[in-house]
């Protein structure tokens, strides 16, 4: 990206997206903004710069580039663990209240006070918007998922989510972390959250005292726990605007089904969440239930199960799963010609819970036929010929550049100059999943010119040909089945007495079909 050949492969991709579409400005993420803007780099040919986290290097980019917008493409990095209380490096644990960040990044406070610092900016991508699998950083396995979302794996909102909204929803909102199940006696930090220009704490109806509140400043009250309701209420003007409550929850009664809409197509494409949350007898949430809820559906089937917790190892392709912080979830879509959608959660020892959609009937979508016909692009190329056959199944490693060099086939015409001799190349295929692993396939080696040829699949002779001088050899069909194998290793050996021969894949695609 600092580079010139950065630059001239950004300028190489924006050609091609352009011809598809040229509506839209192009932009990009870089880092190392100050070596960008000092020498050509990817910088010079976006209509929008984009930088990643470097907020010390804003205003460079705008003195370079005065004409341009400026993009935060990825900022924040915030670590939050939905509905957990306490920051616990050593139980791999993040805490809820919106505090932490990466040593990268900075917390939201400080990004949206950067953000209102710089008029110039054109906005901010906060990273992430979910949790997704993989980076856990800084902590480690056993956790499996990334916890910089403002909102779970599943969708579910953290804190974070709601600072968000009090920054760009217009209608007033609140909103209070943590719950209200503590241990009698407890020093609580709260974390009250608002678009109001003052917020009120009250605990069990007695006032906490009134706070004025900034959007770029965490609102923090020390509360000693007593069992009951913790309320608070947001202000503008003087007259009240916003209030929310959180409540002391009794024993795990009931479970509580919510499908994320009513209706589902029955196209075989539509899918519903169905969110489950756990509540005593007065409908409170439940907030440290971990029991697990098993689904039953009717007229469906399940496509996937969740909670958000980063730390579960769960399967995903299950009918079952524990509730993390009372809340998981389920993806369920419906079976074809079904009229009735019924999901029902259950639990030992609580009353379930039953969730039941409309199935809206659609006329089947006029589809193409998937191909599994693939391009074949990525070989190992033999440097020189070989004076005798070398050995089809030798191994080669993708750095051995001495020997071998990697090669882009499908834009190679034949090669000039070659030395009479053996030519070997090499290629890896995936078999696609959508064929299953027992499968014919077709290999299409593009075409030939040769005196000699033999094409090798995992060690065993497909093809072979041989005339007594160098010639085209046609466009051949090599045919073989798969044999179970997840991955095809294709060898092509050509004698050829030198100067213009090899493999032509730019007039004649070099494909794979398996069937």
């Amino acid at each position: 990206q600092c580079t010139p050949e950065g630059g001239r492969l950004y300028r190489k991709l924006k050609s091609v997206v352009g011809k598809l579409d040229g509506t839209r400005p192009f932009s990009g993420s870089t880092q190392r903004v100050e070596t960008c803007c000092e020498q050509e780099s990817v910088i010079q040919p976006m209509d929008v710069v984009g930088v990643n986290y470097e907020v010390w290097n804003w205003d460079r980019v705008h003195a370079c580039f005065p004409d341009k917008a400026v993009l935060a493409t990825e900022m924040t990095c915030m670590q939050t663990m939905r509905g957990e209380l306490h920051y616990d490096p050593e139980k791999q644990k993040f805490d809820d209240y919106a505090q932490e960040n990466h040593w990268f990044g900075s917390t939201a406070y400080e990004t949206w006070k950067n953000v209102l610092a710089h008029p110039y900016l054109a906005g901010v991508f906060n990273h992430s918007a979910f949790d997704h699998r993989g980076e856990p950083q800084p902590l480690d396995y056993p956790l499996i998922s990334c916890s910089y979302g403002a909102m779970d794996t599943c969708g579910f909102p953290k804190t974070l989510f709601y600072i968000f909204q009090s920054w760009f929803d217009d209608r007033p909102m609140m909103h209070v972390f943590p719950h209200w199940n503590h241990r009698p006696g407890t020093e609580v930090p709260v974390l009250t959250v608002t678009n109001c220009e003052e917020c009120e704490l009250f605990l069990n109806g007695r006032t906490l005292g009134v706070r004025k509140c900034q959007p770029c400043v965490p609102c923090l009250w020390t509360v000693a726990f007593v069992p009951g309701i913790l309320r608070a209420v947001g202000y503008c003007a003087g007259e009240q605007r916003a209030a929310y409550e959180v409540k002391t929850a009794g024993s795990p009664f009931r479970l509580l089904a919510e499908p994320h809409k009513d209706q589902i197509a029955d196209d075989g494409d539509d899918a519903v969440a169905i969110n489950v949350q756990v509540v005593d007898q007065a409908g409170t949430l439940c907030p440290d239930a971990g029991e697990l809820v098993t689904f039953h559906v009717a007229g469906g089937r399940i496509l996937g199960v969740g909670n958000g917790n980063p730390a579960s190892h769960e399967p995903d392709f299950a009918c079952s799963r524990k509730l993390y912080h009372g809340r998981c979830q389920a993806i369920v879509a419906c079976l074809p010609e079904t009229s009735r959608l019924a999901v029902k959660a259950t639990s030992p020892g609580l009353l379930p819970a039953m969730a039941e959609l409309t199935v809206r009937h659609v006329s089947p979508v006029l589809q193409l036929p998937g191909s599994d016909s693939r391009m074949v692009d990525a070989w190992k190329m033999s440097c020189t010929a070989f004076a005798s056959k070398p050995d089809p199944n030798r191994q080669i490693d993708w750095s051995e550049n001495n020997a071998f060099v990697s090669v882009n086939m499908s834009s190679e015409r034949f090669q000039d100059g070659l030395q009479p001799g053996w030519m070997l190349y090499r290629a890896d295929i995936a078999i696609p999943n959508s064929s299953g692993k027992e499968c014919n396939a077709v290999f299409r080696p593009g075409l030939l010119r040769c005196h000699a040829c033999e094409i090798w699949v995992n060690g065993e002779k497909r093809f072979e040909k041989e005339t007594e001088r160098d010639e085209y050899l046609g466009k051949a069909a090599v045919e073989f089945p798969t044999g179970g194998a997840d991955v095809l290793q294709v060898t092509i050996l050509l004698n050829t007495f030198g100067g213009r021969a090899g493999v032509n894949g730019r007039d004649s695609e070099i494909s794979i079909q398996v069937h």
